[in-house]
């Protein structure tokens, strides 16, 4: 688990803008190790001055099955892994997996064949994902992988079985998407969930630029 460092926001910033640096230049990402949370205010605190949140709502989504190219939003792509098989739509707010009254992410992924995951891709790397969740299992068989298949979170030890409300985590390193996963292959590991309002958190365009700086300034010092 990410341990917590108090100090100021600049210092943070400065602190974050560094690990990207690194992780920029070595071109390869290690595992990230995950801070969990399930309070919603209190993932944003931790985010706040450090990170730039961008929110998904899902409302400019069509409604109905995601095709098997994914559909493209704002701030995620949301994209099944295999070919679609009828297991991932975007729905409206009714029935038994409302999320909050307007359009969501309902998703079914098992492990048993046929075997389904799906995935939401970003437009820019990622220090931290959170989301409303609707109807995950109390015994939980969801995991939250990367792009390069490391465990991000299990909600079966990390959400201690509420299966309802807010999930996220911060990382310490960044990621491109976040699958969603089947912790088993057989037919006990079957995940019905609605997913809404997600927030991801992203480096601040004046870091960002601070950033390539950096990175300049490093390969000059290497010279």
């Amino acid at each position: 688990m990410m341990t917590t460092v108090r100090s100021s926001p600049h210092v943070r910033t400065a602190v974050l803008a560094l690990a990207l640096a690194a992780a920029t230049l070595a071109g390869q990402r290690q595992a990230s190790a995950a801070q969990i949370y399930t309070n919603r205010d209190a993932y944003l605190q931790a985010i706040a001055g450090n990170l730039q949140p961008l929110v998904e709502t899902f409302e400019t989504a069509p409604l109905g099955l995601v095709p098997a190219a994914g559909i493209s939003l704002p701030a995620v792509q949301v994209v099944p892994v295999l070919p679609n098989n009828g297991h991932l739509y975007i729905d409206v707010g009714s029935g038994a997996l409302n999320v909050d009254g307007t359009k969501y992410v309902w998703a079914d992924v098992r492990g048993a064949p046929p075997r389904f995951e799906f995935e939401l891709v970003f437009a820019e790397p990622v220090w931290s994902f959170g989301a409303n969740f609707f109807s995950a299992r109390s015994a939980s068989s969801l995991i939250l992988r990367d792009q390069v298949n490391d465990v991000l979170a299990n909600m079966a030890t990390d959400w201690f079985g509420i299966g309802t409300g807010f999930f996220g985590f911060t990382l310490d390193s960044p990621i491109t998407s976040v699958r969603f996963t089947p912790a088993f292959l057989n037919a006990q590991s079957v995940e019905n969930f609605g997913m809404d309002n997600v927030i991801i958190g992203v480096v601040p365009e004046p870091a960002s630029v601070g950033l390539a700086l950096l990175g300049l300034g490093l390969g000059f010092r290497r010279r």
